[in-house]
């Protein structure tokens, strides 16, 4: 949600997540009502069945309040049986949205996820992990498996470290540990742990959010993030 409200050009956020989103919970609409959990990949999927045009997508999409356009996501692990086969031309549909850029939450992502389709075709995957040993442990093991895909498919892949204000040469050695041996992999850096300013993303109000330092972080990230795979696309 971060990345996609920063996002310095055209953007729309899709909950891919198979095992339940909650994009549709956190965001509220213009109006300030709930988004409606039916208008997302549910109402895709009939579409997809037939093999949709990629701007099929913006019709299935709904306003957040702010004017970011989200597609939401399953409501759980059961409703993802129904999009079971779907997952290539749903990536094909993503992959191909025009001008404007998606911006896919995948949730946990493994080599035998049905959803894997997607993640071939993006063109970055950005990997988020926290400074702790488990994490770090969790995050290399799962950059390991998916290297033949991640690799063979050239998506551009770099890692985020979510951590406190205080955290960050912790942040720093753990990046360190996880790239080692995978040269492949990028540091994006550091988005920092603000849990007072998370609550605009769960329908609170915040004061002035583009000063808190989740947002500047997040502006950061987003900055970089947007010129690697621009200055990427534009020298293949």
């Amino acid at each position: 949600m971060l990345v996609a409200n920063l996002w310095p050009g055209p953007s729309v956020l899709v909950d891919a997540d198979p095992a339940g989103g909650d994009v549709a919970m956190r965001l509220l609409s213009e109006s300030g009502r709930r988004l409606d959990p039916d208008r997302g990949l549910m109402s895709l999927l009939p579409a997809a069945s037939r093999g949709m045009p990629a701007q099929a997508l913006l019709g299935h999409a709904q306003q957040a309040a702010g004017g970011q356009a989200v597609v939401c996501g399953l409501a759980g692990p059961e409703q993802a049986l129904a999009v079971t086969g779907l997952w290539p031309s749903l990536a094909g549909c993503f992959a191909g949205a025009g001008d404007v850029d998606v911006i896919a939450d995948l949730g946990q992502t493994h080599s035998r996820s049905p959803h894997l389709p997607v993640l071939e075709m993006s063109t970055g995957a950005l990997i988020v992990y926290r400074p702790t040993a488990w994490s770090v442990l969790h995050t290399r093991r799962r950059l390991e498996a998916l290297a033949e895909v991640l690799v063979a498919r050239r998506v551009v892949t770099g890692i985020v470290c979510v951590a406190g204000s205080r955290e960050g040469s912790d942040a720093a050695a753990a990046g360190d540990r996880i790239r080692r041996d995978l040269s492949w992999v990028r540091d994006w850096g550091t988005v920092v742990r603000d849990d007072k300013a998370v609550k605009m993303f769960e329908g609170g109000a915040v004061i002035r959010p583009e000063r808190t330092l989740l947002a500047r972080s997040g502006k950061a990230l987003v900055s970089l993030v947007f010129n690697q795979l621009s200055s990427d696309a534009g020298s293949s």
